[in-house]
């Protein structure tokens, strides 16, 4: 797909990790509460923010086979705009095994609006046998917690100005003019197991 440019202020995630020496990736929305370009520095603070908040709400939820590798921020303005990578080589500290490389919990981002650009997901893979209820559900308790983990992302962004976002670049199955933001409110850790499959480009 062609580059889609978004308002200024937009940025996009990627939390870099391994399983098992297997690649894996979370990506996600960012945006600053005002519509102003990022400047290089507020890039940096972005991933920093995000490794805080990995570091303090998902860490101790992952075994050390997971490892998360590095923090990527770009800002989406610009098709060749500002990138910053921060090398943050950290393992999970979980003492569980995990669960297949393919399983995942998965978590709805929520907005306030109806439609499909209005909501989102992300695959949690790499969490320890532990958090299962049986091979199809995840323990409620772990789903409640995974909710909680999620929520504080937005009050960890919230200090430098900035919130998680869902971005959208299609409606109706045809690329936008221009991508679409709006702020994730509320998170839902859905308790069926769910499969991640690999991607390759």
């Amino acid at each position: 797909m062609a580059f889609i440019p978004f308002p200024a202020g937009t940025a996009e995630v990627l939390l870099n990790y391994t399983y098992d020496g297997i690649a894996g990736q979370n990506v996600f929305g960012a945006a600053k509460t005002t519509v102003a370009p990022w400047l290089y520095t507020e890039l940096v603070q972005l991933t920093s923010d995000f490794f805080t908040w990995w570091n303090t709400n998902l860490k101790a939820k992952l075994p050390a086979s997971t490892v998360l590798q590095n923090i990527t921020a770009y800002d989406l303005e610009e098709e060749f705009g500002t990138i910053v990578v921060d090398p943050v080589v950290t393992p999970g500290s979980n003492a569980g095994t995990a669960v297949a490389n393919q399983v995942a919990m998965v978590v709805t981002l929520q907005s306030n609006t109806r439609g499909r650009s209005f909501r989102g997901r992300c695959f949690i893979s790499g969490l320890p046998t532990s958090a299962l209820a049986d091979q199809k559900l995840w323990a409620s308790a772990q789903c409640t917690s995974m909710n909680s983990a999620f929520q504080a992302l937005n009050t960890v962004l919230a200090t430098h100005n900035t919130f998680h976002a869902i971005l959208s670049r299609e409606f109706g199955g045809h690329p936008r003019t221009e991508g679409n933001v709006v702020q994730v409110v509320s998170y839902n850790a859905r308790v069926q197991v769910a499969t991640q499959r690999r991607r390759l480009k």
